[in-house]
């Protein structure tokens, strides 16, 4: 499939005959999406991870509305700030530790070093060197712990029901596992009550969840080229 530029450009420029009747469906909805669409204000709980390892926080917001707000800033700076509509998000989430196996072995091989150092060289006779050799395990064991400790992390991730996207990303390290865990299964309790509501059509839902991909990207929760592959897979489950 092309890509929506791509596509969009041959409707445009009437080469009708390259464009399959999904990809031209595609454009329709994309063309009705762009309807102003109102905020939800009515917060009902709010979960945050504080990073104090990488200086990195982020915070979930869930309205009555059935809306969650994820942001996301580093430091002072804002870097993420949207919407994503709890009607069409995926209850399943993945979850993986990410350990930083190369600075753990650092840490390891630093520490027994160490001890090494401050028994096995004077038993030699390398006594006048045990301080120094100490001395540079010790920095080594330190910086190990350091890096250990900041790059580790639990990644946790929700993602559209039918388009796959990544759109909600939760990043902790070592010390605020729990806030993670706490905010990912409030978020899919939340997911999960809006499913027993119902409402739309199948084929309606589809056309939603489309749009709510574009305001995805629109808003910078996901790439260009994600929105598009997203969108093809919603309009492949068409009839």
């Amino acid at each position: 499939m092309n890509t929506t530029a791509d596509t969009r450009a041959l409707f445009e420029a009437g080469a009708f005959e390259e464009i399959t009747d999904y990809e031209a469906e595609h454009i329709l909805i994309e063309d009705e999406h762009g309807e102003e669409r109102s905020q939800p204000e009515s917060v009902s709980a709010t979960y945050r991870i504080c990073n104090a390892q990488t200086g990195r926080d982020m915070e979930l917001a869930l309205y009555r509305e059935g809306f969650v707000r994820f942001r996301e800033s580093a430091g002072a700076k804002l870097e993420h700030n949207y919407f994503v509509d709890l009607d069409y998000l995926d209850p399943r989430f993945r979850s993986r530790l990410m350990l930083a196996r190369g600075w753990l072995a650092l840490a390891i091989v630093s520490g027994l070093a160490l001890v090494g150092s401050l028994n096995i060289l004077p038993a030699v006779g390398l006594v006048d060197y045990r301080f120094h050799a100490a001395a540079i395990a010790g920095l080594l064991l330190l910086v190990g712990l350091h890096r250990f400790f900041r790059k580790t992390s639990r990644v946790t991730a929700f993602m559209t029901k039918t388009g796959r996207a990544p759109v909600i990303r939760l990043v902790a390290n070592i010390g605020c596992f729990g806030e993670a865990r706490k905010a990912a299964r409030a978020l899919k309790a939340a997911v999960k009550a809006r499913e027993k509501k119902g409402g739309l059509s199948d084929q309606a839902q589809l056309k939603k969840e489309m749009k709510v991909h574009y305001q995805l990207a629109k808003d910078g929760a996901i790439s260009q080229e994600t929105c598009s592959q997203s969108t093809a897979r919603i309009l492949a489950k068409f009839e």
